[in-house]
């Protein structure tokens, strides 16, 4: 299965979600049909506004599909 990076991160004084991994292009794909997610191209990762219910329906949304390794999450 494959695996995503969850960490904790900001735009701005913004919090957020940052999903990384190496390029894969099925994952790319998958973190697109998220609703809320956008590209960095200058950081070169995936990430979503942080609230604890978005990091529910994120874990609801990869559940069985994709592998998500949680690092240092705290809002």
């Amino acid at each position: 299965m494959k695996t995503i990076v969850v960490k904790n991160g900001y735009r701005g004084k913004k919090p957020v979600i940052r999903l990384e991994f190496p390029y894969d292009f099925e994952l790319k794909e998958a973190i697109k049909k998220f609703e809320g997610v956008d590209w960095d191209p200058k950081e070169k990762v995936w990430w979503i506004a942080y609230t604890d219910d978005r990091l529910t329906e994120l874990l609801t949304f990869f559940k069985g599909r994709i592998w998500l390794v949680i690092l240092s999450l705290n809002g």
